[in-house]
C-alpha cells in the first residue's frame, strides 16, 4: 500500500533537500526554491520564508542577469512576512524592491500598496496615504484597473480609522467617483461590498445614521449572497453601533449577538464585538459588566489575567504587538468605564483603577506618536491625546493631585513644539557629527520646501511625486542616524516634561501660573504659585466657550457708544468670574504677576482687558490695572529654549518696512530715512535674504510689517518675498526676544493638543525665548506707540513682561476718557515666553537708544491717525 504524504510533510522535506543542500546548477536551485514557495503559498505561507531567502541569495549571487526574478522574490518576502504582522520586515523587502526597480512597473505598485497598509496599521495615517498615491499613480500609469480599485478601497478604510467627517457635497462626489470607476474596472461583488461597506462607515462617522444604515443593509444583501459569515460579522457590528447613537441598545445588543455567530476564530472582528457590547453595558450602567468586556476584547489580541478587572496588560507586550492601535482604543474605553463607575459608587479604589489604566494608555499613546514619521499622523495622535488628558486632569481633581495634574497639562500642551525644539539639544547630547547635523537639515529643508510649494500650488499632483521622494529620503536618512547613534533616538523620544516643582521655584513671590486645559464637556483651570496649588473645575463650558466667542467681537473694534462700552463691561465680568473661579481667593488677590497658558478659544482673549468689577469706571477694572500679564505655550517648552544660548550678539536687528515690492500690500506710514544706527534695515534693504541671513547675528530681533495667511499658513512680509514658517524652522539659532508689529502674528488655526498654529509658534519653533506679537489687525499709530514705549522701558533694565505691561498702563493714562482708550488699542499685543530681562550690554542700550529716537521721528508722521492694517 502506498503511503499519502501531506503536503506540509513535503514541505518539510524540502527543508532538508533544497535549503541545506547545493545544486551544481544554481539557476534550477533558486527555480526549485520558487516551486515550493508556490505550494507553500496554498498550505503553510510562514514556512515560505527561508525558501524565498534561499532564492533571493542564490539570484544574487549566481543568476543576477534576471533582474526581474530578483525584484520578484523581494516581493513576495514581503508579501508573506505580511501574512505574520511582522511589518518591519515587509518594509524592509519592499523598500529593497523599490530601490532595485529602475522603471516602476505594476508590482512596484503593489509593493507600495502593500507598505501603505503597514504605515496604516501601525497608525501613521498621512505616511499611508502618501504610499497608497504612489501606488495609485503606477496603477494608471499602467492601467491595471481592479488593483486601481483596491488602491480607492484602501483610501476609504484610511478614511473610516481617521473618523473622517465629509459634508453632504463631498460625500456625494466621492459616492459618485468611486461607484463609477468601480463599473470602469468591472468591480467584484467583493470589491463593491467593501465600497458599500466603507461608505456607510464614513456616513456614521459624518452623523448621518440613517442614511449609514441603507448602505449597510445593501452590503450586507451582497455578503449574504457571496456568503461571506466575515463580512456579515462586520456589518452587523456597525449597525450596532448606529443603534447605540440613536440609544436603542437593546437591538444594538441583538446586532452584536449575531455578529458573534457569523465571526468564527477572527480575533480581530471578536474583539471588536467584546469592546462595542461593553460600549453597550456602560450606556445602561452596568459599568463592571462593560469593563469585564473591555478585558475581554484585549484579551483576543493580548492574552491576559483579564478576569480580575482591575488588571491591565504589560506595557512591553502592547507596544510589541500588530495590535496596539486597537488594544489603545479598547483601554482608553475601560479607563472612561472606570471613571463613570467611579461616579456612581464614590469609591476610590474605582477612581484609581482610572487612573493605572489612563497612565498606560498616556505610555502607549506616545509610543504611537514616535513611530509616525509624518507631521499630520503626530497630529492626529496628539488630538487623541488631548482628548484623555481632560479626562486625566478631572480624575487628578478628584484625587486632590495637582501636581500630576499639571504634568497632564503640559503634555497637552504644543508637544510637537517641544519634540522640534528637544531634537536640537539630542543631536547635541548624542554627540552628532556636523557633517551628519548639516546633511539632515538639508533634507530636512527639502521636505519643508516641497511641502510648502505642494500646499500653495493648486497644481498639486504635478508635485505629489517629488514631495514624496524628498520626504524618503529624508526619512531614510534619519532611519540610519538613529541606528548608528542609538542615543540620539534615546534623547530625541524622551519628552522633556518639567517638574512642577522647577516651575514653583522659578516663580517670584507674587507671581501665579494660570493653566487651563479645556475638553468638549469638561474643563479646568490650575493655580499654582511658589508654594500651593489648586485645581478649580470650569463650570458650564459650552457657555463660555460660546460667550468668549461673542465676546471677541466686542475687544477686536473700538467702542463707537457709551452702551457698547458697558456691554463689553458687563459680559467681560462674567467671564472673568467664569475663566478665574478663584478670583476672590487670597493667592490669587496678593498675586500682582500673571503668568497664563492658554487652552482652546481662550488663546483668542488677552485676560489683561477682562473688567474686574461692574461697580466702577471701566477703565478703572481693566485687569491690567491690578495685574502683570504674560502667556507661555507650556512651560517645558520654554525651558528647553532657555537652555539652548544665543549664538547672536547682544545687540538688535530691526526691519523697518513701509512699502513693498508686492503691490496688493498697502504702503505703512513709517518713515524711509534711515534714522537708525546699528543693524537697522529699511525697505529695499530688508530683503527676505537679508533678514534670514541676519537673523542668526543678533540676540534680538524687531520687525515691522505685514502678517497675514494664505491658505491656512502664516506669513511675515519683508520687502521682495514672504517668511513663511517651514523656512523660520531653520533659524535655530536661539533669540532673546522676537517683536512682531505686525497684524494677527499670534493669531492662527488652533489645533486640538498642539496650540495655535501661528508665527508666534514659528518663532518660538526657532528657538526665540520670548515673542511679542498680536492677536488682531493692529491700530498703526497705537501699534507703533505702545512698540516705541515698549522698546525704552527695555533700555531702562525692565523685564520684558513689565515693559510691555507698563507702555499698555501709559497708552492707557495718556488716552483716559477717549475712544482710543478702547482695549482694541492697546491689549492687542501680548508677550509670549520667557519674561525676564534682557541680557545687558553697552552696545545693546546705545542700539535701542537710537531706535526710540528713530521711531519718534516715525511717530510724528502718524499725526495721530487711526487706519489700521
Amino acid at each position: 500500500m502506498q503511503l499519502q504524504i501531506s503536503q506540509k510533510e513535503k514541505i518539510t522535506a524540502f527543508q532538508t533537500t533544497i535549503l541545506h543542500k547545493e545544486y551544481s546548477n544554481k539557476e534550477t536551485h533558486a527555480d526549485v526554491c520558487y516551486l515550493v514557495v508556490k505550494l507553500c503559498n496554498k498550505v503553510d505561507k510562514p514556512s515560505a520564508i527561508p525558501f524565498l531567502k534561499k532564492e533571493l541569495a542564490l539570484r544574487k549571487k549566481y543568476v543576477s542577469s534576471n533582474k526581474n526574478l530578483i525584484a520578484r522574490t523581494y516581493y513576495n518576502l514581503g508579501y508573506f512576512y505580511w501574512f505574520q504582522e511582522d511589518y518591519n520586515n515587509v518594509l524592509t523587502y519592499h523598500d529593497s524592491l523599490l530601490s532595485f526597480v529602475k522603471v516602476k512597473d505594476k508590482r512596484s505598485g503593489k509593493a507600495y500598496e502593500l507598505m501603505a497598509r503597514v504605515y496604516k496599521n501601525t497608525g501613521d495615517y498621512q505616511r499611508a496615504l502618501d504610499y497608497f498615491d504612489q501606488a495609485e499613480t503606477i496603477f494608471k500609469k499602467v492601467e491595471a484597473k481592479r488593483n486601481l480599485l483596491g488602491v480607492y478601497i484602501n483610501k476609504l478604510t484610511l478614511f473610516v480609522e481617521q473618523k473622517y467627517r465629509f459634508t453632504n457635497s463631498d460625500f456625494k462626489a466621492l459616492e459618485s467617483e468611486i461607484l463609477n470607476f468601480a463599473d470602469k474596472a468591472k468591480a467584484t461583488e467583493k470589491q463593491r461590498l467593501m465600497i458599500l461597506f466603507n461608505l456607510g462607515t464614513i456616513l456614521y462617522h459624518s452623523q448621518q445614521n440613517k442614511t449609514s444604515l441603507s448602505y449597510y443593509n445593501k452590503s450586507l444583501l451582497i455578503a449574504e449572497k457571496i456568503e461571506d459569515s466575515l463580512k456579515i460579522a462586520q456589518i452587523y457590528m456597525n449597525k450596532a453601533l448606529v443603534y447605540v447613537k440613536k440609544s436603542e441598545l437593546d437591538e444594538a445588543l441583538l446586532l452584536n449577538e449575531k455578529a458573534l455567530l457569523f465571526v468564527g476564530n477572527a480575533v480581530d472582528e471578536k474583539s471588536t464585538i467584546y469592546d462595542n457590547l461593553g460600549d453597550i453595558y456602560v450606556r445602561q450602567k452596568q459599568y463592571e459588566k462593560g469593563i469585564k468586556f473591555y478585558n475581554k476584547a484585549v484579551n483576543e489580541l493580548l492574552p491576559f489575567h483579564w478576569e480580575t478587572k482591575e488588571n491591565l496588560p504589560d506595557y512591553e507586550k502592547i507596544i510589541a504587538s500588530s495590535d496596539r492601535k486597537f488594544i489603545l482604543g479598547y483601554l482608553i474605553d475601560k479607563q472612561h468605564a472606570w471613571l463613570r463607575f467611579y461616579e456612581t459608587t464614590k469609591n476610590k479604589k474605582d477612581l484609581l483603577a482610572a487612573e493605572q489604566t489612563l497612565q498606560l494608555i498616556d505610555k502607549v499613546i506616545d509610543d504611537i506618536y514616535f513611530e509616525s514619521k509624518e507631521k499630520l499622523s503626530k497630529l492626529f495622535w496628539r488630538k487623541e491625546g488631548a482628548k484623555l488628558y481632560v479626562n486625566a486632569v478631572k480624575i487628578c481633581f478628584l484625587l486632590n493631585n495637582p501636581a500630576k495634574a499639571f504634568y497632564y497639562i503640559e503634555k497637552s500642551k504644543g508637544v510637537t513644539l517641544l519634540e522640534n525644539i528637544s531634537a536640537f539639544s539630542a543631536k547635541r547630547m548624542a554627540k552628532l557629527p556636523q557633517e551628519v547635523i548639516e546633511k539632515e537639515q538639508m533634507l530636512s529643508q527639502s521636505v519643508k520646501k516641497m511641502e510648502q510649494l505642494f500646499v500653495s500650488d493648486k497644481k498639486k499632483d504635478s508635485l505629489k511625486s517629488h514631495y514624496f521622494t524628498a520626504k524618503e529620503k529624508y526619512h531614510k536618512y534619519v532611519r540610519g542616524i538613529e541606528k548608528e547613534y542609538p542615543n540620539y533616538l534615546r534623547y530625541r523620544t524622551s519628552l522633556p516634561i518639567i517638574a512642577t516643582e522647577k516651575v514653583q521655584e522659578s516663580l517670584a513671590e507674587y507671581e501665579v501660573v494660570i493653566a487651563y486645559i479645556l475638553g468638549e464637556e469638561d474643563g479646568y483651570v490650575l493655580l499654582m504659585n511658589q508654594k500651593s496649588l489648586q485645581i478649580y473645575p470650569l463650570k458650564d463650558l459650552k457657555s463660555l466657550k460660546s460667550s468668549i466667542t461673542a465676546f471677541q467681537k466686542l475687544y477686536t473694534k473700538p467702542f463707537e457708544t457709551t452702551a457698547e462700552a458697558t456691554n463689553f463691561q458687563q459680559e467681560g465680568f462674567k467671564i472673568y468670574q467664569q475663566l478665574l473661579p478663584f478670583w476672590e481667593s487670597t493667592m490669587y488677590q496678593k498675586a500682582t504677576k500673571l503668568t497664563v497658558v492658554s487652552d482652546g478659544n481662550i488663546h483668542t482673549l488677552p485676560l489683561e482687558l477682562l473688567p474686574t468689577s461692574i461697580s466702577k469706571k471701566l477703565e478703572e477694572t481693566y485687569l491690567i490695572q491690578e495685574k502683570e500679564v504674560s502667556y507661555r505655550y507650556s512651560f517645558s517648552l520654554d525651558r528647553q529654549n532657555e537652555l539652548n544660548r544665543s549664538n547672536g550678539k547682544p545687540e538688535s536687528t530691526s526691519f523697518m518696512l513701509t512699502k513693498f515690492k508686492d503691490t496688493t500690500l498697502t504702503s505703512l506710514s513709517t518713515t524711509s530715512e534711515n534714522v537708525f544706527e546699528g543693524t537697522t534695515f529699511l525697505n529695499e534693504n530688508a530683503t527676505k535674504e537679508r533678514f534670514l541671513k541676519a537673523y542668526n547675528e543678533t540676540s534680538q530681533v524687531y520687525i515691522s510689517s505685514h502678517a497675514g495667511t494664505t491658505n491656512t499658513i502664516p506669513w511675515l512680509a519683508m520687502f521682495d518675498e514672504k517668511v513663511y514658517p517651514n523656512e523660520l524652522y531653520f533659524l535655530n539659532n536661539p533669540k532673546e526676544l522676537v517683536v512682531l508689529n505686525a497684524c494677527k502674528t499670534s493669531a492662527g488655526i488652533f489645533n486640538e493638543g498642539e496650540g495655535v498654529f501661528s508665527l508666534t509658534r514659528a518663532f518660538l519653533n526657532s528657538g526665540s525665548k520670548s515673542v511679542v506679537a498680536s492677536l488682531w489687525n493692529l491700530n498703526e499709530k497705537s501699534g507703533m506707540e505702545i512698540f516705541t514705549t515698549f522698546r525704552s522701558n527695555l533700555a531702562a533694565g525692565q523685564t520684558k513682561s513689565e515693559a510691555l505691561h507698563h507702555a499698555k498702563l501709559m497708552y492707557l493714562k495718556k488716552y483716559a476718557n477717549t475712544s482710543q482708550s478702547s482695549p482694541y488699542y492697546w491689549s492687542g499685543m501680548v508677550l509670549t515666553g520667557n519674561t525676564e530681562a534682557l541680557s545687558t550690554s553697552v552696545n545693546i542700550w546705545k542700539t535701542i537708544g537710537f531706535a526710540i529716537v528713530g521711531i519718534s521721528i516715525i511717530f510724528f508722521y502718524f499725526k495721530y491717525r487711526k487706519r489700521s492694517y
